[in-house]
């Protein structure tokens, strides 16, 4: 049995792992090009065989994706490397400050060109996006106090393009549900 070692997995399932999402991506093309050629519209017991192994690579492929996930997370913990995703957000005067371990973030106010919804997050759209879970947020008026503290700052022309932003700090949609879950 492998172990993991940041980068890569070692032993049997490392070798095994490394050919997976090549291997899957060979066989639905192969798979693919069978039933392009007329294979789906022809139900017979080979095709659906064929129609089968689509569906196995491409759940085998989804699952070595978690199980590599699953693996590199482990061996962060083991070693005592903090998860990616942690980390802090914080509004200053100055501008939206971002910190991780090891890692800070400041982007000027001026430099934010909008703040979208997206999904359940929040973008904050400069140079490159930054994303912020509407999980993280208490409640729904601690944020639209945050959203307040941000468009207050934005420029005007910012402020124009943060349409959703603006619409939930005024109560004008449904608050929504997810808040304290991060």
């Amino acid at each position: 049995m492998g172990g993991a070692v940041f980068g890569r997995t070692t032993g049997l399932l490392g070798k095994v792992l490394q050919y997976v999402p090549v291997l899957a991506f060979a066989a639905m093309a192969a798979v693919g090009t069978h039933l392009i050629q007329g294979g789906a519209a022809n139900p017979t017991p080979k095709n659906m065989i064929w129609s089968g192994a689509v569906l196995a690579t491409v759940l085998v492929y989804f699952m070595n994706q978690r199980l590599i996930r699953w693996l590199y997370l482990r061996k962060a913990r083991e070693v005592g490397e903090a998860p990616a995703n942690e980390c802090d957000y914080q509004l200053t005067d100055k501008g939206l400050r971002i910190t991780w371990p090891g890692y800070l973030y400041e982007i000027a106010w001026d430099r934010i060109s909008q703040i979208a919804l997206y999904q359940n997050a929040w973008l904050f759209i400069a140079s490159q996006s930054y994303f912020l879970p509407r999980r993280l947020f208490a409640d729904n008026d601690a944020e639209r106090t945050f959203l307040a503290f941000a468009l207050q700052r934005l420029s005007e022309e910012a402020r124009d393009r943060s349409r959703e932003a603006v619409e939930v700090r005024e109560g004008m949609v449904v608050a929504w549900t997810g808040y304290g879950k991060g």
